[in-house]
């Protein structure tokens, strides 16, 4: 009987060392396991950060293409602008020689007739009026 529980108690030190194994091997297998999985899992986590940075970084292109393109736009709408002001400038500076030279003959003709009422020779009378308005005559003035 000694021999019988002895053998059973061995059977059972066997049976619990085997078993205490098979747990430490559980364990070990549940932590290489959990292991992969966090590894799977970091991998994801950073293919997800590399698509996001990728993704940011797509979208700070095409912001950076718009904005360059406004940029564009607005200086192009500034140089038409100047460019229309300058041409707005010149046909104002246009029209107002070209009402001054009308205006300028208008008087010279009421001058021209004047003179010529008065029996001056009309070329002479031209040459007169040339004279004046160029102040090539001291002391006399046409006010226009």
């Amino acid at each position: 009987m000694i021999r019988g529980r002895f053998c059973e108690k061995e059977k059972l030190d066997l049976e619990e060392s085997f078993q205490r194994e098979l747990d430490k091997k559980e364990r070990e297998l549940q932590e290489e396991k959990d292991r992969q999985k966090k590894e799977l899992q970091d991998e994801k986590d950073r293919q997800q950060c590399d698509l996001d940075k990728a993704e940011q970084k797509r979208l700070d292109d095409i912001k950076e293409i718009e904005d360059k393109a406004l940029a564009d736009i607005e200086e192009k709408r500034k140089s038409e602008v100047l460019m229309l002001e300058k041409k707005a400038e010149a046909e104002a500076e246009e029209n107002r020689r070209s009402e001054n030279s009308r205006h300028r003959g208008k008087i010279n003709r009421n001058i021209l007739s004047v003179l010529t009422d008065l029996g001056v020779e009309e070329s002479l009378g031209k040459k007169i009026i040339r004279e004046i308005s160029t102040g090539h005559i001291p002391n006399v003035k046409i006010l226009y």
